[in-house]
């Protein structure tokens, strides 16, 4: 019997800060492979999410949020987010359904793709993707919203979605399936699961402080892990991490009254790494400050952002 052709692609998840870009990618491969939460500029790393069948292998890069930068940090998510479109075969422009037109951020973004592809050849394909549309109860109002977005470029296709509630991802995954070209599995099951282990934990860590913090505390936030080592009883993991953000009044924030806040976001963090490593994990949390930590080429490089 004839073997089947093999197909295998990268896809770049792209758009402003905060359109689902995560959720996405996390509801396709099946599994937590990119943090979320309800505030921009969650993603700061190309994130590999590798989805593997007996047909294909699809990798997804879920990129920063493309915004106008501020600071170096910023310029340094911009540059990232552009390194993604270089191997890319198919890339989704992700924008969010409850907005009836593009936002400037949204414009913004779209030139910076653009920009990105302007070399490419043969250009990948592209898809917009518009996200979010389970929060618009008529769904007559989609349609002027498509055409809104349309217009911003040319698309291939247009897929209206829930990356939260599922809805019309298979059609958005046979698309991108039809896309691949022939090619090797670049990733085992082996290769998964090593190596990101330590940018995994800080990043779970980084994901609680954004969810109890909420707006108290800007994304100044990263997180550094210090040691990572069996325990004594040989049966734990003891994780020791930094979370380091940019004033004094942010660290009495995150540390809380008493040490409660910082208690409330390693018992999450914790019991999520627990469940990942199927393992009992200690987590030893710090907080220290590194003021204007965005603009300094050794912080970027510490947090792997250089």
């Amino acid at each position: 019997m004839k073997k089947k052709t093999f197909h295998s692609g990268f896809i770049a998840v792209t758009g402003k800060p905060n359109v689902g870009k995560s959720t996405l990618v996390n509801q396709l491969v099946g599994k937590k492979v990119a943090i979320t939460s309800p505030k921009s500029q969650t993603t700061r790393q190309r994130i590999l999410g590798v989805r593997s069948t007996e047909e294909n292998q699809m990798i997804f890069v879920d990129t920063p949020g493309l915004t106008s930068p501020r600071d170096l940090l910023g310029k340094r998510l911009v540059k990232h987010s552009e390194e993604a479109l270089v191997d890319c075969d198919v890339c989704l422009f992700m924008v969010s359904g409850i907005h009836p037109e593009p936002k400037d951020e949204d414009r913004w973004a779209f030139r910076v793709l653009r920009g990105g592809l302007r070399n490419r050849k043969p250009a990948p394909t592209l898809y917009l993707v518009i996200n979010k549309v389970d929060r618009v109860p008529d769904k007559r109002e989609l349609l002027p919203v498509i055409e809104n977005y349309s217009k911003l470029g040319e698309f291939s296709e247009v897929f209206p979605i829930s990356a939260l509630k599922g809805d019309n991802l298979k059609t958005l995954e046979k698309a991108i399936e039809a896309c691949l070209p022939v090619g090797p599995a670049y990733f085992q099951e082996e290769d998964l699961e090593s190596g990101e282990d330590l940018f995994y934990i800080s990043e779970i860590i980084r994901e609680k402080v954004l969810m109890f913090i909420h707006e108290e505390v800007p994304h100044g936030v990263a997180v550094a892990i210090d040691e990572v080592r069996p325990g004594k009883d040989g049966k734990t993991l003891y994780v020791r991490a930094t979370i380091f953000v940019e004033r004094e009044s942010h660290k009495a924030i995150v540390v809380g009254a008493g040490g409660q806040m910082l208690k409330k976001i390693g018992s999450k963090a914790r019991k999520e790494l627990s469940l990942w490593k199927k393992q009992p994990v200690f987590l030893d949390l710090w907080v220290k400050v590194k003021e204007g930590w965005q603009d300094r080429e050794e912080m970027l490089r510490l947090f792997g952002y250089a």
